[in-house]
């Protein structure tokens, strides 16, 4: 409707610039007689040829370029201005190049303003956009001239004026309703008639797409997961019966969700269509491929040399940089992961097959981008450890299976305990001790983030009030806290909370974060300024081997920096690593930041470490983490040796 109105809008441009022409010398006719100005007339009559012409061309220039059927709205936008400066040249006659009295002697200008706005309200009412545009200031510099005569008779003209010009807005309202009325009746006719033309060939291919549809996918137009189950079906029964060879591979897009998100449904069903169309290409007609899920494609080789086909396919889809594709302008390279499986050592039915295959790119997938794995029977046994370690943990911890050891950290120059950090330990009746990183995996994939680490805050507290029972009142206890933990909930107030509960003076906590957490400031940096700011200390764990932002280290009052064990192990046989602590001891040193080094396990690396000024340090050389009982006596025997130490040297 609106293409419609805009090309009738363009198409009375040449029929509008002759009636106002016209019209123009009809009024200048009517106006020298009674007022001798030519300057201002000749004037008024430059002015309105100006606009008129220039409407004219404008409508010209639009039809050439089309403009109407691809941008209706702003061709009537455009047409409407035009017609807004052509109706405020006709207005400026009566009441700025002359003063004409349109109530007495001037009354012939009076009708043909009038005149010419009702022709255009009824003209171009189909357009009433453009129509008001025109009419609007000469209705108005009429009523204002008129109302410039004073007197009975101007209030009753200007009346009479408003009241034409309310019916002529009616009148231009109804017009325009007819006509769309009109139009859109016009569409439907011919919408039927068309509907009827290909009613017959669409009975014809209903069928075909019907076919079509259940075993293709409408998207890319690849074989779907119904489809592929019975093929899967079928080769391994041909198998079983002829000993052919079957492979499966799964193939999932990389990130997949950011292009989605970026480029809409429509832009990510295009990316998928290129992607599926080139895996299809790559595997031949003699395989099967398949979409069987948003990202996801499958294909099926059965052919003789089936496994140097299926890794040579998934080497040229994963290892390869694979050609950009094009999505609204911007080029986006494919990433896949890629999981393979062959038959009969990832299963015998299309279920255990399928099943095998998912495990094998959900490892791939865990490795990170562009990675591809076989299926290895180990694949089932990690995910039923992960998955039994998931159920139990949630009884583990409300039970107190889960604990906290703890690990003594050593001033390097005096040898005495000065800290101690706390470390998850799980003793699983089935799997024995699971490591850290797995139960905080776990933690995280079943939302137990944060009882698990108010578990391990309690028992932080627990040791803290029995310290100073072995003279030990000054030494903090560190607790780490994972990045992802910030995102999830507010582990400042937790902290608070449970200190709170225990009576535990904060500033015997240090909270140890990764480098992430400082990274990603939208999230962990109010939580971390109100942990400084409730007393708590801040340490750095892993400094090293990160991408730390030195600018945001400062503004957080970072008090340790930690190194990590992979830059101590052996420091004393690496002169690469001496020069790289002795960097991070300088950098510490220039901060106020006390630097504690892990991982220490001889007395070589004592020694160096010593020696490059190192503060704090922590390893097996020292002790092992161990239960808070376990290291209750441990304290008792260090404080024991310490005073034998003390007495003998004394008595000497």
């Amino acid at each position: 409707m609106r293409q419609t109105q805009a090309n009738g809008t363009l198409a009375s441009s040449k029929t509008i610039l002759i009636v106002n022409l016209v019209t123009m010398l009809t009024a200048a006719e009517l106006i020298i007689p009674l007022h001798d100005n030519a300057g201002r007339l000749l004037a008024w009559m430059a002015l309105l040829s100006f606009f008129s012409v220039l409407r004219f061309l404008l409508a010209k220039v639009l039809l050439k370029k089309q403009l109407a059927s691809r941008q209706p709205e702003d061709v009537i936008k455009i047409m409407s201005v035009a017609a807004f400066f052509q109706g405020l040249s006709w207005s400026l006659l009566p009441n700025v190049f002359f003063h004409l009295d349109m109530l007495g002697s001037d009354a012939p200008v009076m009708l043909i303003l009038i005149g010419l706005a009702g022709a255009a309200m009824l003209r171009q009412s189909f357009t009433s956009q453009t129509a008001f545009s025109f009419t609007t200031p000469i209705l108005l510099a009429c009523a204002w001239n008129f109302l410039q005569h004073g007197g009975v008779v101007a209030i009753i003209s200007t009346l009479d004026l408003i009241l034409l010009a309310s019916f002529l807005l009616y009148l231009m309202a109804k017009a325009e309703q007819r006509a769309v009325e009109g139009e859109i009746a016009k569409f439907t006719r011919d919408h039927a008639t068309q509907s009827l033309i290909i009613a017959n060939e669409d009975i014809r291919q209903n069928n075909m797409r019907l076919e079509i549809l259940a075993n293709c996918d409408p998207v890319t137009g690849l074989f779907n997961r119904i489809y592929l189950n019975g093929k899967i079906s079928g080769a391994l029964a041909a198998a079983t019966v002829s000993e052919q060879k079957v492979a499966l591979l799964l193939f999932d897009v990389d990130r997949f969700k950011r292009i989605n998100d970026a480029f809409g449904h429509h832009g990510g069903d295009q990316f998928l269509t290129i992607v599926g169309q080139r895996l299809k290409n790559a595997a031949g007609l003699d395989a099967t491929t398949a979409r069987i899920s948003g990202d996801e494609f499958a294909v099926l080789i059965t052919t003789d040399d089936v496994r140097q086909k299926s890794i040579a396919l998934v080497q040229a889809m994963v290892e390869c940089d694979l050609p950009p594709i094009t999505i609204n302008g911007t080029s986006l390279v494919p990433n896949l992961s890629a999981g393979l499986v062959f038959f009969p050592s990832g299963g015998i039915t299309a279920d255990e097959i399928f099943s095998s295959a998912s495990l094998a790119l959900l490892h791939a997938k865990q490795t990170g981008r562009k990675q591809w794995r076989e299926f290895d029977p180990k694949f089932k046994q990690i995910t039923d450890r992960q998955r039994q370690i998931e159920q139990d943990l949630k009884d583990a911890i409300q039970n107190e299976v889960i604990t906290a050891w703890f690990q003594p950290q050593m001033d390097l120059k005096s040898g005495a305990v000065v800290s101690f950090e706390a470390l998850v330990r799980w003793l699983h009746p089935r799997f024995g001790y699971i490591s850290p990183p797995e139960i905080i995996n776990a933690a995280q994939a079943t939302n137990l983030s944060q009882a698990l680490t108010v578990l391990i805050a309690r028992n932080v507290c627990a040791l803290l009030k029995a310290l100073p029972d072995r003279d030990f009142s000054a030494a903090t206890v560190a607790l780490n806290i994972s990045p992802r933990e910030f995102a999830i909930y507010n582990v400042a107030k937790m902290l608070d909370d449970v200190t709170a509960a225990h009576g535990i003076n904060r500033q015997r906590i240090e909270v140890e974060i990764t480098e992430e957490a400082i990274l990603d400031p939208d999230i962990a940096g109010e939580q971390l300024r109100q942990m400084e700011t409730s007393g708590y200390k801040l340490a750095l764990d892993d400094f090293g081997i990160g991408y730390s932002s030195l600018a945001y280290l400062i503004s957080l009052n970072i008090g340790r920096l930690k190194i990590d064990r992979s830059i101590i192990t052996n420091i004393s046989e690496s002169s690469v690593n001496q020069a790289l602590v002795a960097a991070m001891v300088g950098f510490g040193r220039a901060l106020d930041v006390e630097i504690v080094v892990e991982g220490v396990e001889t007395a070589d690396d004592v020694k160096a470490l010593t020696a490059m000024g190192c503060d704090v340090a922590q390893g097996f050389y020292y002790a092992r983490p161990m239960p808070a009982d376990a290291l209750m006596d441990w304290l008792q025997q260090a404080s024991n040796l310490a005073q034998n130490d003390s007495a003998h040297r004394a008595s000497a």
